[in-house]
């Protein structure tokens, strides 16, 4: 049997091919993609791959944000999932590998997201990623089932959710609510970014009980897209282009014009940082997310860290017990927040270059490969 797969074979460069359907060994399973989102790692991994710490090995299949129905597996495939649920054939499944197992992350730190061993040297089964027809999990990963009422069109979202919830809870510092640490109930939240991680961002920081979630980026499309997931405030940076008018204007929606207790930077961009550090009040947090490529350099004054006080964290990816949590916010909230929309772009396998080029155009929010 053969399958369609979109296959990176040179640089910028993608073709659809006829591939062998894997075959599950005993422990493991094949999954049928139903959707995949096309992520901000699959843009740059294809345009500018020297911008990543590590590279893909052509020829390879991109694609990691995904939802499958187990459609083959092997006669010792877990009968639960993570979580303890019944899966079985005809389940619809999220995955996440467990990458190498042997480094100093994976095995002393219980990090496996932070893995050390170069899991992007092995994409998987063959090179194979999930823009194609067929995907091999195995049974020794991180497997959820998707619940019944979560529809795929949500669930395709895990991953953005997942490392936007990442970003969230590191923002969170218990211990001292008294003194407002952190985030928590009745804090402003300034997210940078109105893409997928910002967007979601936004979302889980109102749920979290923030009163004030502000959202800086463009284009207005996404931004409205925003303030449906939870956004009281949009900025947008085509019409505010100057950093100074843009302070100001958080700092006229914050309690005595303080700035904010949390700022979340998720647009990737240098800059975006050293504009954060203005946004954040005395004493608050900034986590820093969307710098997961090398996008260059910015200049700026250490001495604003001390006399602000500022609590500074980095996120990287997230914890494979994330996708459970995601899930669940999921199966609670779906219908309150309409998570769905921001699926703006679709596309089949013979449109995944068009979908990378979407995608780095910022015109979408989220597109998708449905196979």
């Amino acid at each position: 049997m053969t399958m369609k797969a979109a296959v990176v074979t040179r640089p910028q460069h993608v073709e659809v091919q006829m591939r062998p359907v894997p075959q599950p060994k005993e422990k493991d399973a094949v999954i049928k993609i139903e959707m995949c989102g096309i992520c901000g790692t699959d843009v740059h991994l294809f345009y500018t791959p020297e911008s990543f710490p590590l590279p893909m090995k052509m020829p390879y299949v991109l694609g990691h944000e995904y939802v499958g129905t187990i459609v083959e597996k092997g006669s010792r495939f877990p009968t639960v999932d993570h979580l303890g649920n019944s899966i079985g054939l005809g389940d619809r499944v999220v995955y996440i590998n467990l990458n190498c197992g042997q480094c100093y992350a994976c095995r002393t730190l219980l990090a496996p997201w932070l893995c050390m061993g170069g899991v992007f040297d092995d994409p998987g089964e063959e090179g194979m990623g999930a823009f194609a027809e067929r995907f091999y999990i195995k049974g020794e990963g991180l497997i959820y089932r998707v619940p019944d009422e979560v529809p795929t069109e949500v669930a395709v979202l895990v991953d953005p959710i997942g490392i936007a919830l990442a970003a969230v809870q590191r923002a969170h510092r218990p211990g001292t609510p008294d003194r407002l640490d952190g985030l928590g109930l009745g804090q402003t939240v300034v997210v940078q970014g109105a893409g997928a991680i910002g967007a979601s961002a936004a979302a889980l920081a109102k749920l979290s009980g923030a009163t004030q979630v502000i959202v800086i980026g463009a284009p207005q499309g996404r931004l409205d897209i925003c303030k449906r997931l939870g956004a009281d405030h949009v900025i947008n940076i085509d019409d505010v282009t100057d950093p100074a008018e843009r302070l100001e204007a958080v700092r006229a929606l914050t309690p005595h014009r303080l700035g904010a207790d949390v700022v979340i930077e998720a647009a990737g961009i240098p800059q975006a940082f050293g504009e954060a550090l203005e946004l954040a009040r005395r004493g608050g947090t900034i986590v820093e997310v969307g710098s997961f490529t090398r996008q260059g350099t910015i200049e700026f004054d250490p001495s604003l860290l001390c006399y602000k006080h500022l609590n500074i964290h980095g996120s990287w990816t997230l914890p494979p017990a994330a996708f459970g949590m995601v899930l669940e916010v999921m199966r609670a909230f779906h219908e309150r927040v309409p998570f769905s929309e921001m699926i703006t772009h679709r596309f089949d396998l013979d449109g995944v270059r068009e979908g990378l080029e979407t995608s780095r155009r910022l015109e979408a929010l989220k597109a998708v490969v449905v196979p």
